[in-house]
């Protein structure tokens, strides 16, 4: 890519992620069946597509090669392509696909050091205690709703089921919250899904980031050590090339030493 390009790509990173991170309260707001919460949801969600969609539009007129520039960035576009505010809503659980581009724009601040820290984050034991904690946190949401959605004549099991569809932001409608305390349960659900799903969506991008990374890092390494010989070098050659200045001055002296009168 060349500078202009990347003077674009280092100009919208602050705005891409900050409207990655506006996943999360869009789809949170967006549960709520209420004015003005609902609006502001759907402004939000709005907002976050439309800054992809710029970046996107953006990066296609200003890089030379755009078919590498797509190969390159296919999850970035095709999260842009399948997320708008007017897609289908079997399509709408994929926004929080966008919360990749945060792994992403800290990848491109430090590369190999963010990918390291990702695979230990992402690693199978890790997300198997996610999982669990995931687990044990609708339970307690399911009990929680239970309690304090006294009105609407719940058990457990119903609770357990609305906390499954809001973890996963399905929300079918059936159950919801009408008491402040039913909505707070549901928004921590709310995150807790968001943020397992974008856990796994990370863990998978981190089993294609890995090798890279690796690779990366041994060629900078490789550089490192190339660069250090040929340090090496340069003073060794140095050092003949004042050796070999010494004999001449030694041999020239000894010539006009020689010379007649």
């Amino acid at each position: 890519m060349d500078e202009r390009a990347q003077r674009y790509e280092r100009f919208l990173q602050i705005p891409v992620l900050v409207a990655a991170l506006a996943v999360v309260p869009a789809l949170a707001l967006e549960e709520s069946s209420e004015e003005p919460w609902l609006t502001v949801g759907l402004a939000l969600n709005w907002i976050s597509w439309l800054v992809f969609a710029t970046e996107l539009v953006v990066m296609l007129v200003v890089v030379e090669d755009r078919r590498a520039w797509l190969r390159g960035h296919a999850l970035d576009v095709a999260v842009t392509v399948l997320t708008p505010p007017f897609a289908p809503a079997a399509l709408q659980g994929l926004r929080a696909a966008r919360l990749l581009r945060v792994l992403r724009l800290l990848r491109l601040l430090r590369l190999v050091r963010a990918v390291q820290v990702a695979g230990r984050l992402f690693s199978p034991d890790g997300l198997r205690w996610a999982a669990f904690l995931v687990a044990l946190v609708a339970l307690g949401g399911a009990e929680a709703f239970a309690l304090v959605e006294k009105d609407q004549d719940v058990d457990v099991w119903d609770g357990l089921w609305w906390a499954v569809t809001t973890m996963t932001t399905v929300g079918y409608g059936d159950i919801y919250p009408t008491t402040t305390a039913g909505r707070i349960v549901a928004l921590v659900l709310m995150l807790t899904g968001i943020g397992f799903v974008a856990l796994i969506t990370g863990g998978v991008a981190t089993r294609f980031l890995t090798p890279q990374a690796e690779r990366v890092e041994q060629a900078a390494e490789d550089l490192e050590e190339a660069a250090r010989d040929l340090e090496r070098d340069d003073d060794a050659l140095l050092e003949e090339l004042r050796e070999a200045r010494t004999r001449l001055e030694q041999l020239e002296r000894r010539i006009r030493e020689r010379r007649p009168g």
